[in-house]
Order: structure tokens, then C-alpha cells, then sequence
């Protein structure tokens, strides 16, 4: 009672309802229409910052492939190089070495590191045995506990392939102290092909925080986000807080399935808030580079315009109302003026006319008021046209239906048939007159039945069957007949004598001149809602020229030997007129190769017991 209460109050004037229109179609639309418009295009400055950002980290990541690439081809190079070779097959002491075979050495490593490596990364060689030789330091400590690592073991047992060790704990020791420094190393091993031994391992070491400085120069968009680099077994290896370094991603706040796939962007939420995570696989490394930027970072700017945009169309929208307060109040005056004008034509003044003012939407509302009088009154001089054009029409199918019963019986082909029944009387075959005399009752009785055009395929059949044993007598079984009906369809309701103009046209002109038996087949089926009766019969055909003029050359035909005089034009013209232009009859023929006729007519099957039908189509 309370909702109805207000929504009369709200449509009870003109301009009421202009405000409640104004709020619902206009100003609610907008407004969510804006939120729309605002989380799409902070939808899209996601993936766009998203997509910016991976290229950013793929160009970081081309850095860091160069750098790791240059480590793995230095030490393939020295891996490789003779002098390391020997050196290690022929001494076990770096002490026995002369200072020029250990100047060429060092020289090996200066060169190297000039030409293959753009940081500075240190070499260290580990023998199988004996002392281990580095760039980090001239002094030849003790550094056997490297073959104690289980890196050591994995890469002596290889053939060439790079084992990568990262994170690496810094391992040389100056005086008592071990540097506390993280490395990224990455070991090959120096093998004798011609003994097929091993006798080494060369070990590249870069220090953490060299690769952090490539990693350092990626846009952070804020100084809660961070840029870091995961192993396979997702530990971290480089990162700006050098305490995490060894410590899985599940230590700090993420899910190691968030890096399942080698590149991709992913929303996680951590300790302080929503982060947009993307990342990429590092070379063949299967590390993966991780770059976090915060959310709020993000759509800082977006939210700024949003609220700038509430507040300017707050102000607009009170103007708005204020305008729309003015401009309904002077269109309410008018429309009291157009509706006074038209109480008069309620009350039955229809000859007058509407005059407004002005040319807005409420002056056309008159004229187009004036010209649907104009119309209305052409429509009714329309309805009186169609009428009579209808009355017409009604007229014409009687003349049509009176014609088609006039004709129906021709007087010569009567006195044919009672000359040949005469004749065969004489000549002793009672029994065929019987039959003759019989079939022609059968015609004559649905010739003067003039109660229903309508009858059923069982009616028309037994119909045409009478007429074609009449004339197979006549003409001494010249022709054979086959009948494929279905049983279903014997109730399917059609115009009476169809077929018989048809069959006639194949007896008296198609099977004319042909040297021998002619075959008249009668089929019928349905398709679609549709019944359809073919005729066909193996005469002598037709060409197109006068299946174009055959229907006009049979409209009215007198030839005496017809039971009627209803052409096939007829019988199509009747279909028509029953059923719409959809049905009707069609002819297919060829000269030499007979002749198809197909009655197209809509499935109606008679019910038992009643007048009433049904339409199956």
C-alpha cells in the first residue's frame, strides 16, 4: 500500500513523470554505466601494466640469458683449453708449475674475462686431486671441501653438461674468515677425450649482488614492490633482502603452483595487500625471474579520475533537474492545450484540426494526429476497396465451381460409353456390361453429387478407377494401370475430379501413335505436412514448349472422346483457390520418355464420424 501510495504520487503530472524518467532511463543507466566504463578501463590498465611489465622483465631477462651465457661459454672455453689440460694430467701441486707455464694461466683467465664475460665473475679450478686454483685469490689456500659439495660429484660424473649452483655460500677464506656473500656458479667438467678420464671441474662464480643490479633495473612502480629470481625448486637465489636468499617462495607468502607455468601474470594477496605477480623462465635455466607490483599502485590514477568525475556529474546532474524543472513545466501547458483539443474529437467532432504552435515534438504530435485522421479515413475507403475486390473474387470462384459442374459430364463421351456397353452387350459378355454399367453409376452418382466438393483419396481413387476400366474396354486394354496408396493417406481430404483430367490426357494423347502398352501409374505419400499424388505413364511425352502451353490449350477442351470438359488448368486453378498459391499441380516430361504430373495438396485427414478434419501439415 505504501509503494502504491508513492507511485502515484510520482505519476500523477507530467512533470513528475519526466523526473522519474529522467532518474531511471537517464541518470541510473549513466551512473552504472560509468562504474562499467571505470572497472573495464581499470580492467584493461591491468593487462596493459601486466603486458608492459613482462616486456620489461623479458628485456631483463635477455641480460641476465647474456650474462649466463658467457659464464657457460667461458667455461666451456677453458673446459677445453690445452694448457688447462695439461696442467692438470701433469701436476698435482700448483707449486710444481714454472712461472711462465703459470703466467699463461693466468693470462688465459685475464683474457677471458676481457673477452667473454661483462662482469666480474671469478674462475676457480678444481682438480681431482691436489691443490685448487682461483681468481679469487693469489694465496693457494685449502680448498678441498668444494669436492665434498655434492655439486662436485654430479658434475664429475657428467660429460660436458653445466651443472648451476644457486645459491652458492661464498667459499674463499681470507685469514679465518669466510665472506659471508651469496654466489650464483655455474661448473662444467674438463675431460681427456683421448684417455676418456676426467680430470676436473671448472667453477664460475658471479656474485649475488652483481646479478641483482641487472634485476635492479626494472621500473618498480612503488617501493612495496620487489623483483627477485627463483630457482627450480622455487628458492629464492637474488633478491634485494638478502636474508630471504636460500629460502623458499612458501616462506615468504606465495604458493609455489602460482609458478607452475613458465611465464604468466597471477593476483596474489600477501601481508600487505593485493599484488599484481608476473613472471618469466630464465633461459634454460628453468629459473623463473618474479616481479611483484602492488595493486594500489596500479589504479592510483584510475580512482583519482573516478572521483573527479562523481563530483562534476553530482553538479551536473542538480543543474540538470533544476533545467528539466523549467522545461516540463511550459511542456505540461501545451499538452493540456493539444489534450482539450482532443476531448472534442472524443466527443465526435472528427472533422476538426488540430493547430499547435512551434515546431518541437509536441507541434508534430498535432500534425501527425491530423494526418492519422487523413489516414484513417483513406484505410476505410481501403476496407471498402478490398471488399469488393473480395466480393469479386467469391464471385468468380462460383462462376468457376458452376462451370466445373456444368462441364463435368460431356454428352459424347456418355453416348461413347453407352455405344461400346451396347455392343459388348451383343456380342454375349453380360458380365463385362455388368461391370461397365456399374462403374458408370459410380461416376454419374459423384458427377450429380453436388453437396461437397471435398471428398476423401478413397473416394477419388474408386472414382478414377471406374473412368479407367471404362476406357481400357474402349480402347482393348491398350493401356495397364498401377496404384501404390498407402492406407494412411486414404482419408487425407482432396477437391474431387483431380485425376481424372490427368489420366484422360495420358489415354487420349499420350499413349496416341506409341507401338506399345501403355502403364498409367497413380501414387501418393506426404512430405513435410504435404500430400503429394503423382500420375505418370510412359507415353510419348511432351517438350517444353508445350508443357508451357498446356494448361491454356486444355482450359475448356471440347474433344469429344473427354468424360468433361475440365482441363487441367481447371483442376490447378481450383487448387489455388482451395488451398493458396503454395500448391497447385506440376508437370515433368520429355519427349519419348512419358509424362510425370504432380498434385501438391496440404495433409487434411478426414475424422471418423463427423464433418470435422484435420490439418496434419
Amino acid at each position: 500500500m505504501y509503494w502504491k501510495k508513492i507511485y502515484r504520487y510520482m505519476t500523477d503530472s507530467i512533470y513528475k513523470k519526466l523526473i522519474l524518467s529522467v532518474m531511471l532511463f537517464i541518470v541510473i543507466p549513466v551512473v552504472l554505466l560509468c562504474i562499467y566504463i571505470f572497472n573495464y578501463f581499470e580492467e584493461i590498465l591491468i593487462q596493459n601494466t601486466a603486458q608492459n611489465e613482462l616486456n620489461n622483465l623479458a628485456l631483463i631477462n635477455q641480460n641476465i640469458g647474456y650474462t649466463l651465457n658467457s659464464m657457460m661459454t667461458t667455461a666451456r672455453y677453458i673446459s677445453q683449453d690445452k694448457n688447462i689440460i695439461s696442467f692438470l694430467k701433469n701436476h698435482r701441486n700448483i707449486s710444481d708449475i714454472s712461472y711462465d707455464y703459470l703466467l699463461n694461466i693466468e693470462r688465459l683467465f685475464a683474457s677471458v674475462k676481457v673477452n667473454f664475460l661483462s662482469h666480474n665473475i671469478q674462475i676457480t679450478i678444481i682438480p681431482k686431486t691436489g691443490e685448487i686454483f682461483t681468481t679469487w685469490s693469489k694465496n693457494f689456500d685449502d680448498y678441498s671441501f668444494l669436492r665434498e659439495e655434492r655439486w662436485y660429484n654430479d658434475v664429475i660424473h657428467s660429460r660436458g653438461s653445466f651443472v648451476w649452483i644457486a645459491p652458492q655460500r661464498q667459499y674463499v677464506r681470507f685469514g679465518d674468515e669466510t665472506l659471508d656473500k651469496n654466489l650464483i656458479s655455474v661448473a662444467t667438467n674438463i675431460f681427456d677425450t683421448y684417455v676418456d678420464n676426467s680430470l676436473g671441474v671448472v667453477l664460475l662464480s658471479l656474485n649475488e649482488a652483481e646479478m641483482y643490479k641487472i634485476l635492479s633495473s626494472a621500473d618498480m612502480r612503488g617501493s612495496s614492490g620487489e623483483i627477485f629470481i627463483i630457482n627450480r625448486d622455487n628458492m629464492v637465489i637474488s633478491h634485494r633482502d638478502k636474508s630471504l636468499i636460500g629460502k623458499s617462495v612458501e616462506s615468504i607468502g606465495f604458493d609455489k603452483l602460482v609458478f607452475d607455468a613458465e611465464t604468466g601474470s597471477t593476483e596474489i594477496k600477501l601481508k600487505d595487500g593485493l599484488f599484481l605477480v608476473n613472471y618469466l623462465v630464465v633461459n634454460d635455466t628453468k629459473w623463473k625471474i618474479v616481479q611483484t607490483v602492488p595493486y594500489d599502485t596500479l589504479i592510483y590514477k584510475t580512482r583519482q579520475l573516478i572521483k573527479k568525475v562523481i563530483t562534476y556529474s553530482f553538479v551536473i546532474l542538480i543543474l540538470a533537474l533544476l533545467a528539466l524543472f523549467v522545461f516540463s513545466t511550459k511542456i505540461s501547458l501545451r499538452i493540456r492545450k493539444l489534450m482539450s483539443l482532443m476531448k472534442r474529437i472524443e466527443d465526435g467532432f472528427l472533422d476538426v484540426n488540430i493547430e499547435m504552435s512551434g515546431n518541437d515534438e509536441i507541434f508534430e504530435l498535432g500534425q501527425a494526429f491530423n494526418k492519422m485522421m487523413l489516414k484513417q479515413k483513406a484505410l476505410i475507403h481501403k476496407i471498402q476497396e478490398e471488399e469488393r475486390i473480395i466480393a469479386e473474387e467469391q464471385k468468380r470462384n462460383a462462376e468457376i465451381r458452376l462451370e466445373m459442374l456444368l462441364a463435368q459430364i460431356n454428352p459424347h463421351f456418355l453416348f461413347n460409353t453407352l455405344n461400346t456397353i451396347k455392343w459388348t452387350a451383343i456380342m454375349g459378355a453380360t458380365e463385362t456390361v455388368a461391370e461397365m454399367v456399374t462403374n458408370l453409376g459410380t461416376i454419374l452418382e459423384m458427377s450429380i453429387n453436388k453437396g461437397n466438393d471435398i471428398i476423401s483419396l478413397s473416394e477419388e481413387i474408386k472414382n478414377v478407377k471406374s473412368y479407367l476400366y471404362i476406357q481400357k474396354i474402349r480402347f482393348d486394354n491398350q493401356f495397364t494401370t498401377v496404384f501404390d496408396i498407402p492406407s494412411d493417406l486414404e482419408k487425407c481430404l482432396v477437391p474431387k475430379f483431380i485425376m481424372q483430367p490427368i489420366v484422360e490426357n495420358s489415354i487420349i494423347h499420350g499413349f496416341k501413335g506409341i507401338n506399345r502398352i501403355g502403364e498409367i501409374r497413380i501414387s501418393a505419400y506426404s512430405d513435410k505436412g504435404k500430400l503429394v499424388i503423382k500420375v505418370q505413364d510412359n507415353g510419348r511425352g511432351m517438350g517444353y514448349d508445350v508443357i508451357n502451353r498446356f494448361n491454356d490449350s486444355y482450359s475448356g477442351n471440347t474433344n469429344k472422346s473427354r468424360l468433361s470438359g475440365i482441363g487441367i488448368n481447371n483442376v490447378n486453378e481450383r487448387i489455388k483457390l482451395y488451398y493458396g498459391s503454395d500448391y497447385g499441380i506440376q508437370i515433368k516430361s520429355s519427349v519419348g520418355n512419358g509424362t510425370e504430373v504432380v498434385i501438391i495438396l496440404p495433409k487434411i485427414i478426414e475424422e471418423a464420424g463427423n464433418d470435422e478434419s484435420i490439418n496434419c501439415g
